[in-house]
């Protein structure tokens, strides 16, 4: 919303200005005050016109009242209409003689004296503006606030809601509207056409209003916030749904705090004003309000978890609350249900890798390894094997922790430990659900580890997630649990490690002249005619130089070959020499493409992917 410095009212008064047509706007009152002033002036002699200071005086103070007085008398209406009595009227007026912005309207309703609807009626009929209903979110239209402050418009109780053309129409409910509308000034070369409206419509427009702000504000703008602690939690949700925030972390200090945000894979501080160290505990229990936590329990770990709506969009944010030294560390993780829409063939896998997969997925038994660090996609392409697999004829059931989207057609059971419901425990159970697939969400431990493979060798497709640095470390890392070798090579079909890694902006990509010859031996390039290139930074990557992110993944099909040097009990190393013949490749080999084509820069690749 644009700020102006310029006030919203101009000292106007407009006392013959005839505002009972409905059927046409208003013009700028400011305009029918100066051509009114301008005819008394022609009316006057010329050895007339010069005025004392004693007229002058007057004049400025029978202004001054024709400012303060509403076009229409509220208490005409409602006498008209036979809510009110005259006396009931000068009774009401007396007694809030004394409060600062009476108003007569809400007087009457605070006091129940009649309904909104029925006040409404009479203001309608007093002033000959349509009596309209604004309930529906659809009703109201931010665009008719450029240029207007909302907390002036608030404090002087007269909305816009919508323009149409030139004209702004603007809803009124109460005695300080009619008052407002005296002196609203529309913007240059406008017209705005009043309407009536109850003080619950107008209450819900403004909050509408509110709301449609600041779920339209970009992640900058918390700099200059100055609302209030449900705006501000309201603009951090949204803002960072907008700018494809994966993570937010709001964090305290002895003498501030910070919020930092995930995006593309990267940690940002995102600068905020003073308002989120000086409102922080409210800030944290709004945040707690909302995932239904326990706001008076201080001092343990709490989990939960929030729905917001966004572009029409259902949102899903996980919620942990941690105390720390100065306060409770809140982080909460945006959940991208792009992922349940996901389809392996968008994953930007290479044909022989996605064809191994596919042949590892579509078989009927057996087990399927997904390994990586935290953040690295795994639950990605976990949810984009079991939208290619999931069948009606195929009975799929899931143990995850947390269950971060909820499909239809499979079975999903949440993992809670301190109830004893642990990964083992729950897949005895599933073996005797009659499952064609399971799904695990992590494999912790030998009890099960063991399960899972028994699974795999029984005629159950097995998938699940291993914290390993490459694919060929995954089978040492099953040997160390304490699986024997002869059981991974029957069990296992395929280890894919994966990372994911930052795009260089196709809009600003350009040569990156720093590097030397040096920097090209190190990542095993020896010619220097391949010219690395970099993002420069512009608007459409908010100067960053990257603009979304890729997977990069290595696939281990666990061939005859792999199977035979398994049961040998051949090292990570030997694996990989024996996989390589077999056309096994490397995430940095594939990563080196990536920055031949230009999608990766030398930074990017330092950062995320392992050196040889």
């Amino acid at each position: 919303m644009e700020q102006k410095n310029s006030s919203l009212f101009e000292s106007a008064t407009v006392p013959d200005l005839d505002l009972t047509r409905v059927d046409e706007p208003l013009q700028d009152p400011l305009q029918a005050q100066r051509n009114l002033m301008e005819e008394r002036v022609e009316q006057v002699p010329p050895d007339q016109q010069t005025l004392d200071d004693e007229v002058l005086q007057i004049l400025q103070q029978d202004q001054l009242q024709a400012q303060s007085a509403p076009l229409f008398d509220p208490a005409n209406a409602l006498i008209k209409a036979g809510i009110l009595s005259p006396p009931q009227v000068e009774s009401l007026r007396k007694n809030g003689a004394n409060r600062p912005g009476y108003d007569l309207i809400v007087d009457v309703m605070e006091k129940k004296i009649a309904l909104q609807r029925p006040v409404a009626e009479a203001l309608s009929s007093e002033t000959g503006f349509q009596l309209i209903p604004l309930r529906r979110e659809e009703d109201f239209h931010t665009a008719a606030l450029d240029g207007y402050e909302l907390e002036q418009l608030e404090q002087d109780r007269i909305l816009p809601y919508e323009q149409i053309g030139s004209t702004v129409k603007v809803a009124i409910a109460d005695e300080r509207g009619l008052v407002a509308l005296n002196q609203f000034k529309t913007r240059e070369r406008q017209q705005f056409e009043p309407a009536i409206v109850t003080l619950s419509n107008l209450e819900d427009g403004f909050r509408i209003m509110r709301e449609k702000l600041i779920t339209s504000m970009k992640g900058a703008d918390a700099a200059l916030f100055s609302g209030d602690v449900i705006g501000f939690v309201n603009l951090l949700l949204h803002a960072s749904t907008s700018d494809g925030v994966s993570d937010i972390h709001i964090e305290p200090y002895a003498k501030s705090a910070v919020i930092r945000r995930r995006i593309d894979g990267v940690m940002q501080v995102w600068p905020t004003s003073e308002f989120l160290f000086e409102n922080f505990v409210a800030i944290t229990t709004r945040v707690k309000i909302l995932a239904a936590l326990n706001i008076s329990e201080k001092r343990l770990p709490q989990d939960g978890a929030i729905t917001i709506t966004h572009d029409d969009l259902d949102v899903d944010i996980r919620v942990s609350v941690l105390p720390a030294l100065f306060g409770e560390r809140v982080v909460m993780r945006i959940l991208n249900k792009g992922a349940l829409d996901m389809n392996v063939d968008a994953l930007g896998f290479d044909e022989r890798e996605l064809s191994a997969l596919k042949r590892a997925v579509d078989a009927p038994q057996g087990m399927v390894l997904v390994t990586g660090p935290t953040g690295s996609g795994k639950s990605t392409t976990l949810y984009s094997v079991l939208n290619r697999i999931n069948k009606p004829e195929l009975n799929i059931l899931t143990a995850e922790d947390p269950v971060e989207y909820q499909m239809e057609g499979i079975g999903q059971v949440q993992i809670k430990d301190e109830i004893g419901l642990s990964f083992s425990s729950v897949l005895r159970s599933f073996l005797r659900q009659d499952p064609d697939v399971i799904l695990v969400g992590e494999i912790r431990d030998k009890e099960t580890v063991d399960i899972a493979i028994k699974a795999a060798l029984t005629g159950h497709l097995v998938l699940s997630t291993l914290h390993t640095n490459d694919a060929p470390s995954t089978v040492t890392r099953l040997l160390n649990i304490g699986v024997p070798g002869y059981m991974i090579a029957s069990s296992l079909k395929l280890v894919l490690a994966q990372r994911l890694i930052r795009r260089n902006c196709p809009e600003c990509r350009e040569i990156d002249e720093s590097l030397q010859l040096t920097d090209l031996k190190q990542l095993g390039f020896h010619s220097e005619e391949i010219h690395f290139q970099k993002g420069a930074g512009c608007d459409h990557c908010n100067g960053s130089g990257y603009k979304g992110r890729r997977g990069v993944y290595e696939v281990l099909e666990i061939t005859d070959a792999i199977r035979d040097a398994i049961d040998h009990g051949k090292t990570a190393d030997e694996l990989r020499q024996v996989a390589q013949q077999e056309g096994f490749r490397t995430m940095q080999e594939i990563a080196r493409e990536l920055i031949v084509s230009g999608d990766l820069s030398f930074v990017e690749y330092g950062r995320v992917m392992l050196m040889e």
